[in-house]
C-alpha cells in the first residue's frame, strides 16, 4: 500500500512538525521562565482549595488550573503538565493559522508555504519553552478568525456562535480577548451582500450567549465582580499617573522633557509629545515583532500584490490585527512599556496573509529568467527564519542550576537565605513566597538583611551598582561565581557582620 503524498493534508505533517519542535524546545531549556512559577503556585492553589480559590488567587487562573487538572489526571509535575498544554496550543495555532488562507486560496502550496511560516515565525517560535498563558489565547483567537472568517465567507449561523465562543474561551486566559468580540465583526460590513444581517445577527448571538457565560461563572461560585475589581486595581495606578503628567503643564513630566523655562509655553502640549513617542516606540516593537523576512515581505506585498494583500476576502483577518494595534497603543498609552510578546497577536493576524503574497511572488519568479538568485535569497531568508526561532545564541542558564548545587552543598537549611532568582527560590525550597521575588533587588536589601544571610543573586545592571556598594563598604563577602568570576551571571555572598 503506497500513500498519496500529494492528497496528504499538509496541516497533520505541521502539527507532527509542531509537537517535535516543543519537545526539542524543552530538552534545550531546562530552566523555565520566571511567569512559571507564578502559574506553578496557582495550580497548587488549585489542587489544595478548588477553582474559586485559584480564580480568587489570580484572576487569569484558566491556564494554571489546566495545569492542576493535567497533573492530576497524569500524575506528572506541574512544569511538564504546563508543557503538555503549551505543546497542544502550538498545534492547534498551526492548524488555525494554515486554515486561514486556506479560505482564500485552497492550494498545496498555499498550505505548504503557512506552514512554513508559522513554523519558523522567531517571535512565536521561540517562547516555546515558556509557560505563559498568552500561547492558549493566541490559540483560541486564531481559531476565532478563521470561524469569523468562515462566517463571512458561507454565512453559516455555526460559524458565528463558534467565533463568539472561541472568543469567550481566549478571554479566559487574557481578558483583552472581549474587545474583538464588538470590533472585529465590523469588517462583515461592506464584505457580502447582506452585511447589516450578518453583523446585526452575529451581536445578538453575543448577547444571549454572553447571558449564558456570566450565568456559567456564577453556578461555578467564580466571584466576576471581584476579578474585574481585581483587573482594574492593576491598571488604575497607570491610568491615574498618566493623566496627571498629561495634564499639568508644570508637572515634574513636562519640565524633563522641555525644560524649566519652555514649560511654562510648551508644557500644554506634553499629552502630544507623549502620543508621538508612545507611538513611536509601538512601531519599532512591531517591526521588531515581525521580524526583517517578514518586513520585507509585507512591503513587496503592499507595493507590487496589494490585491492579494488588501481585498474584501482578507478584511476579516487584517480587523484582527487592526483590534491589536489599538489594544497596544491603549496598553502603551497606559503603562508606557511593552515587550514583543504582546506584539504577537498583531503579528500573526498579518502574517496569516503573507502566504498568498508569497504565492504570487514565486509564481512571478518561475518565469524570471534569471530566477536562481531570487531563490537563493528566498532560502537564505527562510532558513535565518528557522535558526533565529529554534537555536539559541544567548547566555546559557545553567549558571542557575550549578548555583542550586553549590546552594544544597555548601549552607544549611537554617541559613538566612536572600535570592532575586525564582528558580532558586523555588527548587531550593528556602523561600516560602518564591513566584513573588523580583530578579531587582531594593537599593537598601544587602544593608539591612541580617549577618551571615547567604545572597544568590543574578546580575543585571542595577543589582550590579547595590553588589559593588556593598563590596565596597565590606558588607559582603564573595563564595562562588557562575559560570566564572570574570563573566559572571549569578553570584553568591555572604553577609558580613559580628
Amino acid at each position: 500500500m503506497t500513500t498519496n503524498w500529494r492528497n496528504l493534508d499538509i496541516r497533520v505533517l505541521a502539527i507532527l512538525v509542531s509537537c517535535a519542535l516543543s519537545v526539542w524546545h524543552v530538552f534545550a531549556n531546562p530552566i523555565p521562565n520566571a511567569d512559571a512559577f507564578s502559574y506553578v503556585r496557582t495550580a497548587s492553589v488549585y489542587l489544595e482549595s478548588g477553582v474559586a480559590a485559584a480564580f480568587s488567587w489570580y484572576p487569569s487562573a484558566t491556564y494554571p488550573v489546566l495545569m492542576g487538572i493535567v497533573h492530576q489526571v497524569t500524575g506528572i509535575d506541574l512544569f511538564t503538565a504546563g508543557q503538555l498544554i503549551n505543546g497542544i496550543f502550538y498545534a492547534v495555532i498551526v492548524y488555525a493559522f494554515i486554515s486561514i488562507p486556506l479560505e482564500f486560496r485552497n492550494t498545496q502550496r498555499i498550505a505548504l508555504i503557512a506552514a512554513a511560516f508559522i513554523l519558523i515565525f522567531p517571535t512565536l517560535n521561540e517562547y516555546r519553552y515558556y509557560l505563559i498563558r498568552d500561547i492558549g489565547f493566541l490559540a483560541m483567537m486564531l481559531l476565532a478568525a478563521l470561524q469569523l472568517t468562515r462566517y463571512a465567507k458561507l454565512g453559516k449561523n455555526s460559524h458565528g456562535i463558534t467565533f463568539i465562543l472561541f472568543v469567550f474561551v481566549a478571554a479566559l486566559f487574557r481578558s483583552e480577548a472581549l474587545v474583538y468580540l464588538p470590533l472585529a465583526p465590523i469588517a462583515l460590513i461592506g464584505r457580502t451582500q447582506n452585511p447589516w444581517h450578518l453583523f446585526l445577527r452575529l451581536e445578538l448571538y453575543l448577547l444571549g450567549l454572553g447571558a449564558c457565560a456570566l450565568l456559567l461563572l456564577f453556578m461555578l461560585n467564580i466571584d466576576v465582580v471581584n476579578i474585574l475589581q481585581r483587573v482594574l486595581t492593576v491598571y488604575w495606578p497607570f491610568l491615574r499617573d498618566a493623566l496627571a503628567a498629561m495634564s499639568d503643564g508644570d508637572s515634574p513630566l513636562s519640565v524633563a522633557v522641555f525644560g524649566d523655562y519652555a514649560a511654562n509655553f510648551s508644557g500644554q502640549y506634553i499629552w502630544l509629545f507623549m502620543l508621538a513617542g508612545l507611538s513611536a516606540v509601538l512601531l519599532a516593537q512591531l517591526l521588531n515583532g515581525l521580524g526583517v523576512p517578514v518586513l520585507l515581505l509585507l512591503l513587496y506585498g503592499l507595493t507590487k500584490h496589494r490585491q492579494d494583500f488588501l481585498n474584501k476576502d482578507t478584511r476579516v483577518i487584517l480587523s484582527f490585527s487592526l483590534v491589536a494595534f489599538a489594544i497596544l497603543l491603549a496598553f502603551l498609552a497606559l503603562t508606557r512599556f511593552i515587550s514583543t510578546r504582546y506584539t504577537m497577536m498583531f503579528s500573526l493576524s498579518v502574517l496569516a496573509v503573507l502566504p498568498l503574497v508569497l504565492d504570487q511572488l514565486l509564481t512571478r519568479i518561475q518565469q524570471m529568467h534569471r530566477r536562481t538568485f531570487a531563490n537563493i535569497a528566498l532560502i537564505f531568508l527562510f532558513v535565518f527564519s528557522a535558526i533565529d526561532a529554534h537555536i539559541s545564541f544567548g547566555g546559557s542558564r545553567n549558571s542557575l542550576q550549578s548555583a542550586l548545587d553549590w546552594v544544597a552543598t555548601n549552607t544549611q537549611e537554617g541559613d538566612a537565605f536572600f535570592t532575586n532568582s525564582r528558580f532558586i527560590a523555588y527548587y531550593s525550597g528556602r523561600v516560602e513566597d518564591y513566584d513573588v521575588i523580583s530578579r531587582y533587588i531594593e537599593e537598601d536589601a544587602i544593608q539591612n538583611a541580617q549577618y551571615g544571610t547567604i545572597f544568590v543573586l543574578m546580575t543585571s545592571s542595577s543589582n550590579d551598582k547595590h553588589i559593588e556598594t556593598s563590596v565596597e563598604f565590606q558588607q559582603i563577602e564573595a563564595l562562588a561565581a557562575f559560570p566564572n568570576a570574570q563573566e559572571p551571571e549569578v553570584l553568591i555572598y555572604r553577609r558580613l557582620g559580628n
